[in-house]
């Protein structure tokens, strides 16, 4: 009889298998624990895709009406403590979270000097600290398996050394934008969890207008026949996975 050692993609398989195998147990066994808990803590990271709500988008003086908002995906890290009340919870979160999006729109909207094919853009990446505080409702707990709806308050702190803003294609010199340092909006979103580990989907939606104004080398344009405006709210769809202790 000649005897052969196992193929080493087949070990390695079985090797990943086994400790899955005793993550799961693990996570199970201490779910049965946690379930009993007054309060919990946990972390997550998440991906968004930011939805740019223009209200009104204006170039010297001249409205565009005609316009393509497009969105980068960008990422958030999250800490948050759970208060547990029978299926209600409370959570408050502290989250850093980017975002990135543009406009891209035809030149002859607001000069009609401006060659046919000619394209303007305003590209903004914004860094931030969140702080949502979440009212949630487990709608079903089975063993391990969870399900919730949960909503709130959402504030937002702009972290301006991490933020910019980008114009390509305009005739101002050096233009700026004063964004408003704190942001209120509004968080809903389900999620659901197997024993400790959870996935969430989540909307999130500003109250208000972001912009406070431009300024050039020219001066200020926000009061003169010949002023910049883009006023919009920012919403953004996101999606987290993380573990809950």
């Amino acid at each position: 009889l000649v005897f052969r050692s196992p193929h080493p993609i087949f070990v390695g398989n079985m090797k990943r298998l086994a400790v899955f195998c005793c993550l799961l147990a693990a996570s199970l066994a201490f779910a049965e624990a946690r379930d009993n808990q007054r309060f919990n803590f946990g972390a997550k990271m998440g991906f968004s895709s930011t939805i740019c709500y223009v209200e009104q988008l204006q170039i010297a003086g001249q409205p565009v009406t005609t316009f393509d908002a497009q969105s980068e995906v960008s990422t958030n890290y999250t800490a948050f403590g759970r208060f547990n009340i029978k299926r209600h919870y409370l959570q408050p979160e502290i989250s850093y979270a980017r975002c990135r999006y543009s406009v891209v729109f035809d030149a002859r909207e607001w000069n009609e000097t401006a060659p046919a094919d000619a394209k303007n853009s305003i590209s903004t990446l914004m860094s931030f600290v969140e702080v949502p505080l979440l009212y949630g409702y487990h709608l079903s707990q089975d063993g391990p398996y969870g399900f919730s709806i949960f909503g709130g308050p959402k504030l937002s702190m702009l972290v301006p050394s991490q933020s910019r803003h980008t114009f390509d294609g305009f005739d101002y010199r050096s233009i700026d934008e004063t964004v408003r340092p704190l942001q209120v909006g509004g968080v809903v979103g389900i999620g659901t969890n197997i024993s400790c580990v959870f996935f969430d989907f989540r909307y999130e939606f500003g109250l208000h207008n972001i912009s406070q104004g431009f300024t050039t080398l020219d001066g200020d344009c926000n009061h003169s026949e010949d002023d910049i405006r883009f006023d919009r709210r920012r919403n953004a769809l996101s999606f987290s996975i993380g573990l809950l202790f």
